[in-house]
């Protein structure tokens, strides 16, 4: 576990940075803002050099339904292969966990209006199909309105999207569980979280509707046929084959293997590194709201998580990039991070309840 801080270097004297939208740049030095400027242009030179080179990128809107489909398809095929008896369950398991990390990437560009920008039906199709894929989290538009707050207020108080999944909480076991599964948590955090002005338990609980619902029922339903499956074993009633528990039984571990237990694999992945990377509460520049996670150890994690530990801080400096661009550009962003300063792999953030400085 290392805290990697490179020293700063000056920027040169262009201002490509975007339009401030995040912090109040009053608490940023004229030295802060230079970095900014630095990396930002440093991502956006790498960004233009792609489109340059490869010149199908200019066609956003289309890879955007490309990789809908492409990945509709990926899913389709591991779950037919494995109800067919080609492939064990967790090869499909961690195929459909990969392949709906990158259905959440492609969600995400889609908040930020990166496909079908100006023909609103397209777009609001491709949100409809992305949801359900996903299973456990609220519908997209709620999730926009969501997200956007938190490009304005990261690392604040108000940040509902990161506090709710356990950024600046202090470390201990409610912090694991806001980490893991936040919907849970929130039933011991009711009072914290009517502080934040976002927070609208009746709202939250309507963006869920029906497809969260139906996603936890089946969990349930999994976990409490196999627990009733072991006890019958236990006391010497095994299920019987062939019987109307044992069909039941069987099409709900299907759906879990192919849909629930996937999306509870990428979803709390993603939740970690996020929760983890975020600092909170003492920041004072663009330059201190993320680190990077990209050690050996966060392998793990970014591998269903579609790399966030390590690319997501890039996302932070230039917004109007779609997801499989900030994989290309991620070794000259990289560079340009360690030029000016972002910090690499404080995992003992976590302990200090995501502050910089403890």
């Amino acid at each position: 576990m290392s805290n990697d801080i490179a020293k700063p270097a000056s920027a040169g004297p262009t201002d490509h940075s975007e339009p401030r939208e995040h912090l109040d740049p009053s608490g940023e030095s004229v030295d802060d803002r230079a970095r900014i400027r630095g990396i930002t242009l440093a991502i956006k030179n790498a960004d233009r050099r792609m489109r340059e080179r490869f010149r199908f990128l200019r066609h956003q809107d289309a890879i955007g339904v490309a990789w809908l489909v492409g990945l509709i398809v990926v899913v389709a095929g591991s779950a037919s292969l494995f109800l067919g008896g080609w492939i064990p369950w967790w090869v499909c398991l961690i195929v459909n966990a990969i392949a709906l990390s990158l259905v959440r990437e492609l969600e995400h560009d889609l908040v930020h209006n990166l496909y079908f920008k100006d023909r609103p039906r397209i777009q609001n199709s491709m949100m409809a199909a992305v949801w359900p894929l996903l299973g456990n989290l609220p519908h997209p538009w709620f999730r926009r309105e969501m997200h956007l707050l938190h490009h304005r207020t990261s690392g604040h108080h108000d940040d509902f999207e990161e506090r709710l999944i356990g950024n600046g909480m202090k470390f201990g076991p409610l912090r694991i569980l806001a980490m893991i599964e936040p919907g849970l948590a929130l039933l011991f955090r009711k009072e914290e979280m009517k502080e934040i002005p976002f927070y609208d338990g009746k709202k939250l609980a309507r963006a869920a509707m029906p497809v969260v619902f139906l996603f936890h029922a089946m969990l349930i339903a999994f976990l409490a046929g196999n627990l009733a499956a072991l006890a019958m074993s236990w006391s010497g009633s095994p299920v019987v084959s062939g019987g109307v528990f044992a069909s039941l039984l069987a099409a709900v571990n299907a759906i879990a293997v192919i849909w629930v237990l996937p999306n509870m694999l990428r979803q709390t992945c993603v939740q970690i590194l996020s929760s983890w990377m975020h600092y909170y509460g003492d920041i004072e520049s663009r330059l201190e709201e993320t680190q990077v996670l990209n050690a050996w150890y966060f392998f793990p994690l970014n591998l269903f998580a579609a790399n966030f530990g390590s690319t997501h801080s890039i996302h932070h400096f230039y917004v109007a990039q779609p997801f499989y661009l900030r994989q290309m550009v991620a070794g000259d962003a990289h560079r340009a991070f360690r030029r000016f300063g972002i910090r690499y792999n404080d995992a003992s953030s976590l302990l200090r309840g995501n502050r910089i400085k403890g």
